[in-house]
C-alpha cells in the first residue's frame, strides 16, 4: 500500500470518516515532509520515512491518548523539533501523550509525571521528572567513591592508567565528593608510563545530569609535563575552577589514546560521580533549570582584554 492508501487505512482503524481524514490530508501530508513519496509503496520507504509518516497520522487524528516510542530516535533535528512541538500541542489540549524515549533532554522538556523500568521492574509515578532521570544516569552507590580504580581496557603499551580520584586544592577528599560553585575541583590521575611517546593524552570527558558531554580535558592542552618518578610513575592533575560548573551531578570519565592515531577509550562504564551543590551569586549566569557549564559575566576591564 501507498503513503496515501495508509493514512486512509489508519485513520480508518482509529474509527474516522473518509471526509474527516480528508480535511486532515494536507497536513499530515506536509508535516511528515514526504510529499514526493506519498504515492509510492510504503515497503519502499526508509525506517525514517516510514516513521515521520506514522507519527504525523497518529498526531493528526486527535486520539484521546498519544502512545510515542522513541520516534525521536529517527529523523533529523528539524522533524524530531516539530515532533516535540506537536506532543506539547496534543497536551496542551487537554490530552494524554505516554512517551516512551531514552532522549532525556526531550523527557525532562515534555513530561510532567515519570515512569522509570528497570529490567522489567517499574518503579512508582514521579512529578520531579529531573530527580527521576538523574536515578537513571547515576548509580546511588559510586556516589560516595572517592576514586576510581581501572581495569585492564586502560592498559597499552605505552601507558597504562590505574587511579583517578578527586580533591580539593589542599588534596582533601570532600564527603561524598560535593563540591560548591565557589570551590576549585583538582583531579588526579595516575598510571605506569612503560614507554615514553610524544603523541599520548590522558584526561578525562565530563558529563552533566543528562548524560551530555560537557568537554574533554587532556595533559597536552596545557604546557605541563607530566610528573613521572625514578619507577616510571606518572601522577597529573588539573584543575576545574570555581565558577566553571552549575549546580547539579557530574560524571568524570578517564580518557587515553594516542593523539590522532588511536583511541582506545571505553569509557561508557568507567566514571567517578561528583555533586555541585549551593547557590550561585548574581554575578554570574545560572540557569537552575538546566545543569551545566556556566561562566562568569565580564567586567568591563576584562572584556576589554
Amino acid at each position: 500500500m501507498t503513503g496515501r492508501e495508509n493514512i486512509f487505512l489508519n485513520g480508518a482503524i482509529l474509527g474516522m470518516s473518509k471526509s474527516e481524514i480528508r480535511s486532515k490530508f494536507d497536513e499530515i501530508v506536509a508535516f511528515s515532509g514526504v510529499e514526493k513519496y506519498i504515492d509510492t509503496p510504503v515497503k519502499r520507504y526508509s525506517s525514517g520515512m516510514y516513521v515521520r509518516l506514522a507519527f504525523a497520522v497518529a498526531a493528526h487524528l486527535e486520539p484521546e491518548i498519544l502512545i510515542v516510542d522513541e520516534v525521536l530516535a529517527v529523523g533529523d533535528a528539524e522533524f524530531q523539533k516539530k515532533c516535540l512541538g506537536k506532543m506539547k500541542d496534543v497536551s496542551n489540549q487537554g490530552r494524554t501523550v505516554l512517551f516512551v524515549s531514552h532522549n532525556m533532554n526531550a523527557l525532562e522538556n515534555l513530561c510532567d509525571r515519570i515512569l522509570q523500568i528497570n529490567k522489567g521492574q517499574s518503579y512508582p509515578i514521579q512529578t520531579d521528572v529531573r530527580r527521576t532521570i538523574q536515578n537513571y544516569l547515576f548509580d546511588d552507590s559510586t556516589i560516595q567513591k572517592h576514586e576510581l580504580i581501572l581495569g585492564e581496557k586502560y592498559n597499552n603499551f605505552e601507558f597504562a592508567l590505574k587511579k583517578i580520584y578527586l580533591t580539593d586544592l589542599q588534596d582533601n577528599f570532600l564527603e561524598g565528593n560535593c563540591f560548591s560553585p565557589f570551590d576549585d575541583i583538582k583531579i588526579n590521575l595516575e598510571g605506569d608510563l612503560n614507554k615514553f611517546d610524544n603523541r599520548l593524552r590522558i584526561g578525562f570527558e565530563l558529563k552533566d545530569s543528562n548524560h551530555q558531554t560537557l568537554f574533554f580535558s587532556f595533559n597536552r592542552d596545557i604546557d605541563e609535563n607530566l610528573q613521572i618518578d625514578e619507577n616510571k610513575n606518572i601522577k597529573f592533575s588539573t584543575i576545574i575552577p570555581k565558577h566553571m560548573l552549575n549546580e547539579g551531578e557530574y560524571k568524570l570519565h578517564p580518557w587515553i589514546d594516542l593523539y590522532h592515531l588511536s583511541n582506545i577509550n571505553d569509557s561508557e562504564n568507567e566514571f567517578i560521580n561528583f555533586t555541585i551543590q549551593g547557590k550561585i551569586s548574581n554575578s554570574h549566569y545560572y540557569n537552575k533549570s538546566r545543569p551545566g557549564v556556566i561562566a562568569p559575566l565580564l567586567t568591563w576591564e576584562q572584556s576589554k582584554i
